[in-house]
């Protein structure tokens, strides 16, 4: 946890993680976390660190956000090319 003299004002239970430690932990570019940050999603309490325990809940929120969306993609016929854009499949003729 950082100890430093700026974050007395901060919650007991907060533990502050280095941003780029925590995008290697979750496995994605310490970008989307600045994204987040930038979103409003995420609090820097600490410039440059964030709360583990609240970056952990926006991942997993951004991972269900992300399953359902392919679903529903999946539904209508929708996906993606090799370039990533959105495309109708094409149906099978007889």
């Amino acid at each position: 946890m950082y100890r430093g003299g700026a974050v007395n004002f901060l919650r007991q239970d907060m533990e502050l993680v280095k941003i780029t430690v925590l995008a290697k932990e979750l496995g994605i570019s310490h970008k989307t976390i600045y994204n987040w940050i930038s979103d409003g999603r995420l609090k820097m309490e600490v410039r440059g660190y964030v709360d583990r325990l609240e970056a952990w809940a926006v991942h997993e929120h951004m991972q269900a956000r992300k399953i359902s969306f392919q679903r529903l993609m999946a539904k209508y016929g929708t996906e993606r090319d090799k370039y990533g854009r959105f495309v109708q499949k094409k149906k099978d003729s007889e």
